[in-house]
């Protein structure tokens, strides 16, 4: 072996420092000084020494084994290759040596943590999106949230304000209950009058008594509601037969329409009450007229405004009343009363002449 920079030694530091650059051929029983470069031709394989130390004659492995030398560059041969160890707990980084190369297992970051590979360096950071960086009550209510204390986020527990409120603790879940209520609550009635439907306390139960529909009424029970509606609808009228002027004019939406009356001449209608008045304002009648024989007529004609009719005179045997609405015409002869008269029984053939042919029929006496 030769120092390569041909200098003579002085002391054993410079020595030691001059050999620290020199790159030799690696021999038996040679002494070797920390930092010291050494290439095994059988290989092909650069060695750094480790510490001060004399080959022991025999194969390089046992320098290696015993930690003298560490692989630089190159492999094969029956040198072989220097192993690596990762130090500490944690997760080891140096994975296994295959040949000479030493092979390190990646850096990966996983959300929130970030890795990025720099020329010379490596940066591991946080994101801080992935993290939660404030916490803050929402709404009006009373706050859960507290504060912090150091890093701990502090929320205020909930507690049951009367032994009618339970909380507990179910899994993941917070179960708020309300226990039975017990007779103490009650019901009451607003308003003065009218049906109650409140009927007490029935155990742990408000007990209310049920709507039901009377005449032309139904009550139909919905999903959170009642609606209370009437069936007393009448679905349509009709007018009776016999007659004109129709008051009844059909259906207008759920109502029943009529004909309203209209006055013509001489006529009034008004309202009065529950009732409709029709009256008659007078007026001038247009004629009259006799039916019958010719003889003998009531109608006498007009005078006026005023129908006139005549008047019915009674003759003998005849009697005339009024009876209420009616006039009655009566006879006043007995008959038989005067048989002895039969005599003049020749005369009957007079007895059409006029209103006393009765005597003419007395003569069928005789």
């Amino acid at each position: 072996m030769e120092i390569t920079n041909n200098q003579e030694l002085h002391s054993p530091s410079e020595f030691l420092r001059l050999r620290s650059s020199t790159i030799d051929t690696y021999e038996y029983n040679t002494l070797y000084f920390p930092s010291q470069f050494i290439i095994d031709y059988l290989s092909n394989t650069t060695y750094l020494a480790k510490q001060l130390f004399v080959s022991d004659g025999s194969l390089i492995t046992n320098d290696i084994s015993a930690g003298n030398l560490d692989v630089i560059a190159g492999g094969g041969g029956t040198g072989g290759a220097y192993s690596s160890l990762s130090l500490g707990t944690g997760a080891e980084v140096y994975k296994t040596t295959v040949g000479t190369q030493f092979r390190f297992r990646s850096i990966i970051g996983d959300n929130p943590i970030t890795v990025v590979e720099n020329v010379n360096d490596v940066t591991i950071g946080l994101s801080m999106s992935g993290f939660v960086t404030g916490i803050t009550n929402v709404g009006s209510g009373t706050e859960i949230y507290r504060g912090l204390s150091g890093t701990i986020a502090e929320l205020r527990s909930l507690t049951a304000g009367s032994s009618k409120l339970s909380i507990g603790i179910s899994g993941n879940n917070i179960v708020i209950d309300v226990p039975a209520i017990g007779t103490t609550a009650q019901g009451v009635m607003l308003g003065t009058t009218g049906p109650a439907i409140y009927a007490g306390m029935s155990g742990d139960n408000l007990s209310f008594r049920r709507i039901l529909g009377g005449t032309g009424m139904s009550v139909l029970q919905n999903a959170n509601d009642l609606t209370i509606s009437t069936t007393a609808r009448n679905n349509n009228g009709v007018n009776l037969p016999g007659g004109s002027g129709l008051l009844y004019s059909g259906m207008s939406g759920d109502n029943l329409a009529f004909r309203s009356l209209t006055a013509g001449s001489n006529v009034t209608i008004v309202t009065s009450g529950d009732n409709v008045v029709i009256s008659s304002t007078g007026g001038t009648p247009s004629t009259g007229i006799n039916i019958g024989a010719t003889v003998g007529q009531i109608y006498a004609g007009l005078s006026g405004t005023d129908l006139t009719f005549r008047s019915v005179i009674p003759g003998y045997g005849i009697a005339i009343s009024e009876v209420g609405n009616n006039v009655l015409i009566d006879s006043t002869l007995v008959d038989g009363a005067q048989g002895n008269q039969g005599r003049i029984g020749p005369q009957g053939a007079l007895g059409p002449q006029g209103l006393q042919g009765f005597q003419g029929f007395q003569g069928f006496l005789w």
